[in-house]
């Protein structure tokens, strides 16, 4: 786990890399008498041969996010699926905790940053109306910018992340790192443009490298709003939602849930069903991340993936797809993906242009559903997340003793890493606890908390914290407490103290 990154890559996430290589029955919920810990037994290794020989995107679905709610890996799943040339919808598992409420069709998650697919088709579509040029610099549309580095910059490189830019605005204060488009100011960022310095081509090559970049979407919703005179959320719900039929879908909760009866978005949870808060956008922000949707109205849109509808609609949709922009897959490249997570919630569309199928998937729970999106097109034979969390083999009820309970950091959190670091990560608390019928651990930096599920490895004592995004931690259980080995700070990989206070640490009840 990158502790200092830790928040800020759950919240903000999308990966460098390419999409990880790598459901008939609904969620059995755990009850209190389930095993904590799972014996490493020849079922998941039968799972993965019978999901292998399923055909449909559905099938492999529904299949898959089963297998993860019984291994721990999130709370409640919703899909959309394209095959066939029909759209269905699938969920799997619930959409609250406490009391329990299951997952529907018509339940909204935050799409975080696939929402960067329909900004792509609003700048096509601002393209194809005249209003502005893709290839044309940023200085054209947000004067303030001539004779900057930033206004050099063509809407196209914004697009697609080579503008040079970095992931986030460059000295401007988040407050509320869980709500950090909360409050937002357009002229914060054009300020923060206006003296932002672009990283340069490498040598030998003719573009710069991709780089993954909110900052460059706040700016084409910047200069989305200032050529068609209207907010981003305006934009894209009038010109894109609500032609497509997605008509439950949109930016501002609190006026969509004041004029139509749906269901209110589902809850959010942490591994350790820790509820994490709803996010916020304002104006041309939303353009990174802001759209709320069901399975419902992603169908819709799979649909029109597939099948884009006659007029200028189309044609945007048609050109991004063609372009790259909005996607996280290189322009041409098959099948075409996308992720994206908030605060509380995870997201990814999987389309697979030559065989026609699709799918989008969200979830209420921070773990990564990629893997098994690219699983259930058939675009992988196995949820390669699902295979990483096996255990290795079954602790004894001593282990389990020994680490359950609360732990503090020694000495206010100071840690000792390689190259040595006085200035470790701001750990205060490690708590490890059985919730929903799983062992997992709780940890505490101060401003934020992060859930993992706990894994135990081969050596005794020894587990492994994966905090639905990677490979958080390893923890040893000492005589004295715990030793955390894995979080990074700085580029550095700290080893942590920790002191056991309390063999009853705060605890969910089993879900029933």
């Amino acid at each position: 786990m990158n502790a200092r990154n830790a928040f800020g890559r759950r919240g903000v996430r999308s990966w460098a890399g390419p999409l990880a290589a790598g459901i008939l029955l609904a969620f059995a919920a755990c009850s209190s008498s389930a095993p904590i810990v799972r014996a490493p037994t020849a079922e998941h290794d039968a799972f993965v041969a019978r999901a292998a020989a399923m055909v449909s995107v559905r099938e492999r679905f529904l299949a898959g996010a089963e297998a993860r709610l019984k291994s721990g890996l999130g709370f409640g799943y919703f899909a959309a699926v394209r095959e066939r040339e029909e759209s269905s919808t699938a969920v799997a598992g619930n959409r609250t905790l406490e009391p329990v409420t299951r997952m529907t069709e018509r339940d909204l998650l935050e799409i975080g940053s696939v929402t960067k697919t329909f900004t792509g088709i609003l700048l096509h579509l601002a393209e194809i109306e005249g209003k502005l040029k893709i290839d044309e610099k940023l200085s054209t549309y947000l004067p303030t910018l001539r004779g900057t580095e930033a206004g050099e910059i063509t809407l196209r490189e914004l697009g697609v992340h080579r503008s040079g830019l970095a992931r986030e605005p460059e000295g401007i204060l988040v407050p509320d790192l869980e709500n950090p488009r909360r409050g937002l100011k357009k002229d914060e960022v054009l300020a923060a443009l206006a003296r932002a310095k672009r990283a340069g081509i490498p040598e030998g090559g003719s573009v710069r490298k991709r780089v993954y970049s909110n900052w460059g979407y706040m700016t084409l919703g910047i200069v989305l709003e200032s050529v068609y005179r209207k907010s981003f959320p305006e934009l894209v719900e009038k010109r894109v939602l609500a032609p497509l039929g997605m008509r439950e879908s949109g930016v501002d909760r609190k006026l969509k849930r004041g004029r139509r009866s749906i269901p209110r978005a589902a809850m959010g949870f942490a591994l350790d069903a820790d509820p994490l808060p709803l996010r916020d956008y304002d104006g041309f922000a939303a353009a990174t991340g802001g759209i709320e949707s069901n399975a419902l109205d992603m169908a819709k849109f799979l649909s029109a993936l597939e099948n884009p509808p006659a007029g200028k609609l189309g044609d945007a949709m048609r050109a991004e797809q063609e372009s790259g922009i909005g996607w996280d897959s290189a322009p041409g490249a098959n099948p075409y993906w996308k992720n994206g997570a908030t605060t509380a919630h995870t997201a990814v569309l999987v389309f697979d242009r030559t065989a026609k199928k699709a799918i989008f998937i969200g979830s209420n729970t921070m773990v990564s559903p990629d893997e098994l999106g690219t699983f259930s097109v058939g675009a992988a034979t196995k949820d390669t997340l699902l295979d990483r969390i096996q255990p290795k083999r079954v602790p004894t009820p001593e282990e389990l003793a020994r680490v359950r309970g609360s732990f503090r950091a020694a000495s206010g959190g100071t840690s000792t890493s390689s190259p040595v670091s006085s200035d470790g990560p701001p750990l205060r608390s490690i708590d490890v606890m059985e919730t929903f019928g799983h062992l997992v651990a709780r940890y505490d930096f101060g401003k934020y908390r992060i859930g993992a599920l706990l894994i135990a490895e081969d050596r005794p004592d020894v587990w492994t914290a994966y905090d639905g995004m990677e490979t958080a931690d390893r923890i040893t259980a000492t005589p004295e407490g715990l030793r955390s080995t894995g979080l990074v700070w700085d580029g550095r990989t700290t080893t942590i103290e920790l002191k056991k206070t309390s063999s009853e640490p705060e605890k969910y009840p089993a879900m029933e």
